[in-house]
C-alpha cells in the first residue's frame, strides 16, 4: 500500500502516514523473525539432533563413569571393611578375657535339691 492511499484512506497526514508504514513494516519483519526462531528450534530439538547428544552422555555417564564410580564404590567398601576387622581384631587382643567368679560346686541351691532327693 502506498503512502498516498494511507493518507487518503485512512485520513492521515504525510508524517503520520509514513510512521504507520515503517511501523507496519518493523511489526512484519518482527514476526517473520519470531517465526524463523521457532522454526529453527524446532529442528534444533529434533530427534535426528537431539539422538546423538543424549546417546553420547547417557553412554558416557553409564559406560565409562558408571563403572569408574562402581570400582571406587567398591574399593572404598572393602578398604573400610579390611581396617575395620583389624580394629576389632586389636580391640580384642587389647584387653584380657575377663571370667566371672567361679561359685563353690556344694553351695546354692544346687546343693539343697540334691540333698533333698537323697534323702
Amino acid at each position: 500500500m502506498s503512502l498516498g492511499t494511507l493518507e487518503t484512506e485512512c485520513g492521515l497526514g504525510l508524517s503520520a502516514a509514513t510512521a504507520l508504514e515503517g511501523g507496519s513494516e518493523l511489526l512484519h519483519e518482527a514476526t517473520h523473525s519470531i517465526s524463523r526462531g521457532w522454526i529453527e528450534l524446532r529442528h534444533m530439538l529434533e530427534c535426528k539432533t537431539f539422538n546423538p547428544i543424549y546417546t553420547t552422555f547417557a553412554h558416557d555417564a553409564i559406560c565409562v563413569e558408571g563403572v569408574d564410580g562402581l570400582t571406587w564404590l567398591f574399593s572404598t567398601s572393602f578398604a573400610m571393611f579390611l581396617f575395620a576387622m583389624i580394629m576389632i581384631m586389636f580391640r580384642a587382643g587389647l584387653y584380657p578375657v575377663k571370667r566371672p567368679p567361679a561359685q563353690a560346686e556344694n553351695s546354692g541351691v544346687a546343693t539343697s535339691l540334691l540333698s533333698k532327693s537323697g534323702n
